[in-house]
């Protein structure tokens, strides 16, 4: 069995995803990437324009694309 090249961790704000995911990394000697700054890139505006205008759902569905 190959080992897995990437982990997501997702959920709700503020549940501790980023600390949870920077232990991991450093646990495993991988690299920690925070996906929020490359769905603000992708989408040319900032999560709190995203979460304002078009709400949560449209914040889960940009993130789904990024990683896929």
């Amino acid at each position: 069995m190959s080992k897995p090249k990437r982990i997501f961790v997702v959920g709700h704000m503020g549940a501790g995803k980023a600390l949870l995911s920077e232990a991991l990394a450093k646990k495993l000697g991988w690299q920690y990437i925070d996906a929020n700054p490359s769905l603000e890139r992708y989408i040319g505006r900032n999560l709190h324009e995203i979460l304002g205008k078009e709400g949560e759902a449209a914040f889960h569905e940009c993130e789904a694309e990024i990683i896929l």
